[in-house]
């Protein structure tokens, strides 16, 4: 027995024209040299290909989905400039961002709920609909505390936590109001002085806290105001 060669092997699949999938392995046994034996194997796959298909499908269109509730054109306010962008990892993640404009007022948000897919994407949509749900003029931190309130019960079934940059601009003036839930990735872009200064509290996320302290900042003209998630 110890001087008989391991068997080698070669595997591959078979789509069949009606749709089946096999996997097929052929091993050569080797027992005796010169024996040519060989040891076949076949292996009907159909159902576990059909259904991880279906399941990448289900994502897909999760993803699709998710993707439609982002905003699709950035409002427009003269002598104001905004951009955004994302890039999933996965067909569904848990960052999302908002930007809505109403009156004199601005707001803009961003957050990251724990963890990835389908089940990070539900509850980033359902962060993004409850921040949704508040006037643009309405205190951060009331949006926050107002939020958790709304989807806590949600958060406290998945042990999920969400972390939230949220900020109210006063475009006649360029005041911010901004409420920071365990983020920590906002900044303020000084074009004039070529310096970035990082906004940050020492706050928790949402599912975790429940107060939220304010902090308020001033944007210049030709400054930027600046979130990021951590992807």
């Amino acid at each position: 027995a110890a001087d008989q060669k391991p068997p080698s092997q070669t595997g591959f699949e078979v789509l069949l024209a009606d749709g089946r999938h096999f996997q097929a392995g052929i091993a050569s046994l080797d027992l005796w040299d010169g024996d040519g034996t060989f040891a076949l194997q076949v292996l009907d796959i159909t159902d576990s290909v059909q259904a991880q298909q279906q399941a990448d499908e289900e994502l897909e269109r999760a993803g699709e989905v998710q993707r439609a509730l982002m905003p699709a054109e950035l409002p427009f306010r003269p002598g104001w400039a905004h951009g955004a962008a994302a890039v999933p990892a996965r067909e569904v993640g848990g960052d999302f961002y908002d930007l809505r404009i109403a009156g004199r007022f601005a707001v803009m948000s961003l957050g990251d709920v724990m963890g990835k897919g389908v089940g990070a994407g539900i509850l980033a949509t359902a962060t993004r609909t409850a921040l949704r749900s508040f006037n643009p003029d309405c205190r951060p931190a009331d949006a926050l505390a107002d939020t958790v309130r709304i989807i806590e019960d949600d958060l406290r079934r998945t042990n999920a936590f969400v972390t939230l940059g949220y900020a109210v601009i006063d475009l006649m003036s360029g005041a911010v109001r901004l409420a920071d839930a365990g983020h920590g990735l906002t900044f303020i872009v000084r074009s004039e002085r070529r310096e970035i200064e990082r906004v940050v509290t020492r706050d928790l996320p949402i599912g975790l806290g429940s107060e939220w302290s304010e902090i308020n900042v001033a944007l210049a003209p030709s400054d930027s105001l600046l979130m990021v998630s951590d992807g």
